[in-house]
């Protein structure tokens, strides 16, 4: 694989936003790691340790860094939270939505039922005004 094809891919795979806080937390992490890790070792030796520009540098990084880390949760968090909030009243006002709706297809439906009754009994009246009419041109023809 060229140089080329690894950079392609990387810069495929890899988004900006997870080098800023994902590696540069940690390389920073290592960088102060290493500066304070000599300062220990040779303090554990017996020799003068001081600490110097790099441990005050690389400590200031990584403090900056998981800061900067810990701030960015801590505004997720709160994003998230809000969002939770946010779904809790859009499914709250959904369900008082959905029984409104359901109530007033059981009205709808006990409308329907009474009008179907009505038209029941209209059909019922009409086929005896037939039945009458029936009867009365029989007799009228039999006579």
């Amino acid at each position: 694989m060229t140089r080329v094809g690894l950079v392609k891919r990387l810069k495929a795979y890899i988004d900006p936003i997870d080098m800023v806080f994902g590696l540069l937390p940690g390389v920073t992490g290592y960088a102060a790691f290493v500066s304070w890790a000599s300062l220990i070792v040779r303090g554990i030796r017996g020799e003068e340790a001081k600490e110097d520009w790099r441990t005050f540098v690389s400590s200031v990084a990584f403090i900056s860094a998981r800061a900067l880390v810990s701030g960015t949760q801590v505004r997720e968090a709160v994003a998230l939270r809000s969002a939770a909030v946010e779904m809790r009243e859009l499914t709250r006002e959904a369900a008082e939505e959905a029984q409104r709706r359901e109530q007033r297809a059981a009205e709808q439906q006990e409308r329907l039922t009474r009008l179907t009754k009505w038209l029941v009994g209209l059909a019922a009246v009409t086929l005896i005004a037939a039945i009458v009419t029936l009867a009365v041109s029989i007799v009228a023809l039999a006579s």
